[in-house]
């Protein structure tokens, strides 16, 4: 009787990871939403102050991040950084 080891996929599951085959599924899975990256930057930014440590473009990163939750997307993924980025570009061309 030949005796078969169990397949990445069960030992996976058996420890409780989820496998998913689908990319559109993984990126929903990994998606982050505006407003807790606005919350991290803050911090981060925050801390740079605190450390006496300039951040120039962090601030113009919280700004935008900022600029987007204040529209309605803070629980939209990274894809809004990029509309908010367009609206910018289109008012000043």
């Amino acid at each position: 009787m030949s005796h078969r080891s169990p397949s990445k996929s069960a030992i996976l599951a058996e420890a409780g990871v989820v496998v998913a085959k689908d990319p559109a599924e993984v990126f929903a899975r990994c998606a982050v939403v505006i407003s807790n990256v606005l919350e991290n930057v803050r911090l981060i930014a925050e801390a740079a102050r605190e450390a006496g440590i300039s951040s120039p473009l962090l601030d113009a990163c919280h700004a935008l991040y900022r600029e987007t939750r204040a529209l309605g997307l803070g629980d939209a993924d990274m894809v809004a950084m990029v509309r908010r980025i367009e609206q910018r570009t289109a008012t000043i061309v």
